[in-house]
């Protein structure tokens, strides 16, 4: 049965179908918080505040944006240097924090 599906969904990946989702809060016991949220013409996935807008028809990433709410959001009037930042730390690497720009 497994591999049936895996060849269903392997044939959907080639032939560009997106994905089904369904409207979810999740928070672990860590902290992260993760929220789908399907919308007229996005779905919006959002972890701890950043959200990530996917169109509903294609499923292609349409923008990225941070949550009005979020503890995460930098003021205004800082930038930050992205150039050491690194979204998936390599084995036996801590992952980089952004820190503001001096």
């Amino acid at each position: 049965m497994i591999g049936m599906l895996q060849k269903l969904g392997g044939l959907m990946n080639s032939i560009g179908v997106p994905g089904i989702v369904r409207d979810v809060d999740y928070k672990s016991r860590f902290g992260t918080r993760v929220q789908v949220r399907r919308g007229k013409l996005f779905t919006v996935v959002s972890v701890n505040g950043v959200n990530v807008y996917f169109d509903r028809l294609t499923g292609s990433i349409d923008s990225v944006g941070l949550a009005q709410s979020s503890a995460r959001t930098p003021a205004p009037s800082q930038s930050y240097d992205l150039s050491e930042y690194h979204a998936e730390p390599a084995l036996g690497q801590t992952q980089r924090r952004l820190l503001p720009h001096a």
